[in-house]
C-alpha cells in the first residue's frame, strides 16, 4: 500500500501508494499513514510523487495520495503544487493515456491546503479528477485538510482515516488465521522504525578545530556571518539527507556545502540558499494591537530569483546564539525543563546529552537508498543552531507521542499521550 509524500505498501496482498508533498506537514501527515498502515500489518513505504516511476502505476493494486497546494494558481497549474509532486503530475496529463490506465488500481487522496486562498486544495481536487478519469476505484471520498480549522489539519484527517483503513481491508483482506489488530490509542503510541541515524565522530577534524565557528562554544568571538554560514550549511546539508530518507531522488546540483550567497556561484535553492541581508523591518500595525504584523524587503541582488506575487519565500531558521551559548536553566516548577515558556538553552541540552560543542556528528538516512547516500557531518553546536529547533517549535502530535516515550513522569507520560490521541487534539491546538 502506498502513503502520503509517498507509498505505504504490503506487497504480499495489498496498495503500495506514492503521496506528493513538499510541505512538511504533507511528509508528516504520509508518515504518520504509513506508521498506522504498519499496526495494520500491511508494509508501507513512504515516496514523494517525484520518487515514484510513475509509468508502473497501473500494477499497483492501492495508492494513498497527501498533495498539498500552496499559493495562488499559475499557469499550467492547480495552485501551486509542490515541486516534488509536478513531474508525476505532467505524466498523468499526458493525452495519450487510455481511459482505463488506471483500471486495477485503487486509491485515495487527502488533500493539505488554506481555505484563505481561492484555489483551496486544487492540487488534491484536480489529482483524485484526474486519476478517476484515467479509471482508478476511489476507496473513499477525497479528504480536504484546512490550515485554518481550529483544529488543523487533524480535524479533517482522523475522521478521514477511520475510513481509510476498512476500506483498505475490505478490498485486500488478511490471510486466513490473521486476525485484524486493534488500532487502539496505546497501539498509536508505538514508534515506527527511525528515519535517520546520527555517529558520533572520534574527535574533531584539524580542519574543524582550527575554524573558530566549530570552536566557539570554547571561547573567542567568531564572526557572527561565519556563523550563520556554519548553521545554514548544516540546515542545507540536511535538507539533502532529508530527501533520501524521505525517498526524493537525487538533484545534481544540489549537493550540500557552504553557500556564499555571491553572484556567480550555482543557482540557489533549498540546498544552496541565498544570503539575503534584510533592508527594511517596519511594523504594520499600531503598536497596541495585539497582532505585530511586518513588512520586509531583503536585498536579493545576485540571486538570480525570479518570483511572482503569491510566490513564498522560504527561510532558513537559526537558533540565537544565546540559546546556544546560554547556561543551563535552574530546576523549575515543573522540573528540570524550567518554565513551559522557557525551554533549555541548547547549551543545556549538549550538556545533557554529555556533547560538547565542537563534538563532530554525522547524520545520514536510518535506511538509505542503493549508491552513494547524502550524509551530513557537521558539530554539534552547528546543528543545534542550523537543524534543530530547540526555543520555537510548533509541535505537531508525532512529537508528544514520541516524547512521552522518554518521559519518567507518569503524569508527564499521561498528558502527552493526551497530546498525541485524537481526543487532545482540541486542546493542543488552543
Amino acid at each position: 500500500m502506498g502513503v502520503g509524500c509517498g507509498p505505504v505498501a504490503d506487497r504480499r496482498h495489498n496498495p503500495d501508494q506514492p503521496g506528493a508533498a513538499s510541505w512538511d506537514a504533507a511528509r508528516d501527515v504520509a508518515e504518520g499513514i504509513a506508521r498506522e498502515a504498519r499496526l495494520l500489518l500491511f508494509e508501507p513505504r513512504v515516496l514523494a510523487m517525484d520518487a515514484f516511476p510513475v509509468a508502473a502505476l497501473p500494477a499497483e493494486p492501492a495508492v494513498v495520495f497527501v498533495a498539498s497546494t500552496t499559493g495562488q494558481a499559475r499557469p499550467g497549474f492547480p495552485g501551486d503544487p509542490p515541486d516534488n509532486m509536478r513531474r508525476f503530475w505532467r505524466f498523468l496529463l499526458r493525452k495519450s493515456l487510455a481511459a482505463d490506465s488506471l483500471a486495477a488500481t485503487r486509491y485515495a487522496v487527502f488533500g493539505l491546503g488554506d481555505s484563505g486562498y481561492v484555489k483551496f486544495n486544487s492540487a488534491a481536487k484536480k489529482l483524485d479528477r484526474r486519476l478517476a478519469a484515467l479509471g482508478a476505484i476511489p476507496l473513499l471520498e477525497r479528504g480536504l485538510g484546512d490550515d485554518q480549522h481550529s483544529g488543523g489539519y487533524d480535524a479533517a484527517l482522523d475522521p478521514w482515516l477511520q475510513q481509510l483503513w476498512p476500506a483498505l481491508r475490505a478490498a485486500f483482506p488478511l490471510p486466513p488465521g490473521v486476525e485484524q489488530p486493534v488500532l487502539d490509542a496505546a497501539a498509536r503510541l508505538q514508534l515506527g522504525p527511525p528515519k535517520y541515524k546520527g555517529v558520533l565522530l572520534d574527535g574533531p577534524t584539524a580542519a574543524a578545530a582550527a575554524d573558530p565557528a566549530l570552536s566557539s562554544s570554547a571561547g573567542g568571538a567568531a564572526d557572527e556571518e561565519q556563523l550563520q554560514r556554519e548553521a545554514t550549511a548544516a540546515a542545507a546539508g540536511f535538507r539533502a539527507v532529508a530527501a533520501e530518507a524521505s525517498g526524493m531522488p537525487a538533484v545534481a546540483s544540489a549537493a550540500p556545502g557552504p553557500a556564499n550567497g555571491h553572484a556567480g556561484t550555482l543557482s540557489c535553492g533549498p540546498w544552496r540558499p541565498f544570503f539575503a541581508p534584510l533592508l527594511v523591518n517596519r511594523r504594520l500595525t499600531s503598536p497596541d494591537h495585539f497582532q505585530d504584523t511586518r513588512h520586509l524587503e531583503f536585498g536579493l541582488s545576485g540571486s538570480g530569483f525570479e518570483y511572482e506575487p503569491g510566490d513564498l519565500l522560504a527561510i532558513f531558521p537559526r537558533t540565537p546564539e544565546a540559546d546556544v551559548q546560554g547556561e543551563p536553566q535552574s530546576e523549575g516548577p515543573h522540573g528540570s525543563w524550567g518554565h513551559l515558556d522557557a525551554p533549555p538553552s541548547s547549551a543545556a541540552m549538549l550538556a545533557r546529552l554529555g556533547l560538547d560543542g565542537r563534538q563532530l556528528v554525522r547524520v545520514e538516512a536510518a535506511r538509505p537508498a542503493a549508491g552513494g547516500a547524502p550524509s551530513l557531518v557537521a558539530t554539534a553546536h552547528a546543528l543545534v543552531q542550523g537543524v534543530l529547533d530547540v526555543s520555537g517549535a510548533s509541535p505537531r502530535r508525532y512529537l508528544f507521542q514520541v516524547l512521552q516515550h522518554y518521559a519518567t513522569s507518569e503524569r508527564e507520560k499521561e498528558r502527552l499521550a493526551y497530546f498525541a490521541s485524537p481526543e487532545g487534539r482540541d486542546d493542543l491546538y488552543e
